[in-house]
């Protein structure tokens, strides 16, 4: 920096020229923009690093899904070589549990972009989101309802009572989605709704799970026991991922996860009610009691971690963060997420080597880019797009986190998580939000079975 007065170049810092004396008025300024200008350039560089891994990540996909789509001379179908009976079948089937999903997708989204509307030209962008969210819905069940009839009318065997119980309950998951997009009696759209939503669990289970025709006969044990039956062959395919025997296999170590979903169950439940009764300080105690459990069931390249935190050397940063967090208006959050990853990775080691410490070398403005991507992406999607946005996150954390000189890399995919996710949405929607800790457990696993030690 110079002086203002007299020319010479002076220290940044000093508040007096040392050549003139007089009173220097820009200490400290200097460092403050360049403070500024940093957190700029590192939010871009998250925006820019985090764009360019979503163009790949969705790059991979086009090209799976576009091979998908190609005949066995690797030419494109034609879309109209989709809408054969079966899939039509299909998507009668599927159409009726509509209500359901469009009902909870209905509520996060509008929660969502309310905040936004009170924004003057961005609050009318995006006010436009929810209303485009429910008539996707009001025309995907009206398809429904089309792909019915259009069976009935050109196929004459298909016609009996059962197919035409499914054309009336399709024709109610319409009307339920259409009140919902307009707003009518709630006890009205949730009755047909229900209605569609029970004879559809059936019906999914009979036309798409078991491959039979929609005008077969319900047998209500039946068509239970094939999700049960599917759910068992869905896991002895994919057993080498969930065996907690890899680590010793003769193709080498393994990394994998084996925590139960009833253990975090009630460790949510227990943390839930503390937190609760203590009016958020048991947090810290309950943080470490989480981190401990998972740690201990992650085991990467055949080592077991461990944890070594405790909630009362947690409680002096957490009060710091929360404070902070509130003085900022929830700024902080981003940096507070960072913080504690941060802290986290400190008291993060091997098993069979308890004196070593990792470390976490993240950036939190450029956590910011990667969050603010991940957010925007959630909210223009309805949260379709988690499985590339919870990829990102994933390979920008485990790429900046050490564990005694061994730094992580996830090679898991967006499509690889996909499946997974898809299982998780549709157990956590039915049953109300109680799978969830289950879901979070087959999410772990698939992560830490695609977590290595960058060698």
């Amino acid at each position: 920096m110079y002086c203002s007065h007299c020319g010479k170049e002076i220290d940044s810092d000093a508040s007096f020229c040392p050549f003139c004396g007089e009173k220097n008025e820009n200490a400290g300024k200097s460092s403050i923009n360049d403070m500024i200008d940093n957190a700029g350039e590192e939010i871009g560089s998250g925006i820019e690093d985090a764009v360019n891994e979503f163009k790949e990540s969705f790059k991979d996909a086009s090209e799976t899904i576009s091979k998908k789509m190609e005949d066995a001379d690797g030419h494109k179908k034609d879309w109209k070589e989709y809408l054969t009976k079966e899939n039509l079948e299909k998507l009668a089937a599927l159409s009726l549990l509509l209500p359901l999903f469009m009902g909870v997708v209905n509520v996060v989204v509008s929660r969502v972009f309310f905040g936004l509307s009170f924004f003057p030209l961005v609050g009318y962008v995006f006010g436009i989101v929810p209303s485009l969210v429910r008539l996707i819905f009001v025309l995907v069940s009206l398809c429904g309802v089309a792909a019915t009839a259009y069976i009935l009318y050109e196929d004459e065997s298909k016609r009996n009572t059962w197919t035409y119980i499914l054309l009336g309950c399709n024709v109610l998951a319409a009307i339920s989605c259409i009140g919902v997009m307009f707003y009518w009696s709630k006890a009205l759209r949730f009755i047909f709704g229900l209605i569609s939503l029970v004879y559809g669990i059936d019906a999914v289970s009979r036309v798409i799970v078991q491959n039979k025709g929609f005008e077969s006969q319900p047998d209500v044990s039946k068509d239970l026991n094939a999700y049960k039956d599917w759910y068992e062959n869905y896991k002895k395919e994919h057993a080498s991922e969930e065996s907690t025997e890899l680590a010793t296999a003769d193709n080498g170590p393994k990394s994998y996860f084996d925590g139960k979903g009833s253990t975090l169950f009630g460790l949510y439940l227990l943390t839930f009610l503390l937190t609760c009764v203590t009016c958020g300080l048991a947090a810290p105690w309950m943080i470490c009691k989480v981190f401990r459990w998972r740690k201990s069931h992650t085991v990467i390249d055949g080592r077991r971690l461990s944890f070594n935190g405790t909630g009362g050397s947690l409680f002096g940063h957490w009060l710091l963060w929360e404070l902070l967090t509130v003085v900022t208006c929830g700024i902080y959050s981003f940096f507070m997420h960072v913080a504690l990853r941060r802290w986290e990775m400190q008291h993060t080691t091997y098993e069979d080597e308890p004196a070593g410490a990792g470390q976490f070398d993240g950036n939190s403005f450029q956590y910011f880019g990667y969050a603010l991507l991940e957010t925007v992406l959630l909210m223009l999607t309805c949260c379709l797009a988690a499985p590339w946005t919870i990829t990102l996150i994933e390979k920008w954390e485990m790429k900046h986190s050490v564990i005694i000189n061994g730094r992580m890399k996830y090679e898991g995919t967006a499509l690889g998580l996909l499946g997974q996710y898809i299982i998780v949405l549709i157990l956590t929607v039915i049953t109300l939000g109680i799978y969830s800790p289950w879901g979070t457990v087959r999410i772990n696993k698939y992560i830490y079975s695609h977590t290595h030690v960058d060698k």
